[in-house]
């Protein structure tokens, strides 16, 4: 019974991450755009690749962007 407990609560927290993580690129996706404008589909593929802890110094700075180069040097 604790084996089915603990992966439960396993899951659970796989869950939350994932969902944390999908919720931070939301927002940055949303801010991106309106900061530089639309965010070709090559860029967002590796948006889509980073870790939790990327994107939060992503969302970070962002708000210095004001082109598109700035997010693909930012990405290199």
């Amino acid at each position: 019974m604790n084996n089915v407990v603990n992966t439960s609560r396993q899951e659970g927290k796989k869950e939350g991450i994932e969902l944390g993580q999908l919720r931070e690129q939301s927002l940055i996706f949303r801010l991106l755009t309106r900061r530089i404008g639309v965010v070709p589909d090559h860029l967002i593929n590796r948006i889509q690749a980073l870790t939790i802890e990327q994107l939060e110094i992503l969302a970070e700075d962002l708000l210095d962007f004001g082109t598109l180069d700035d997010l693909t040097n930012w990405l290199e």
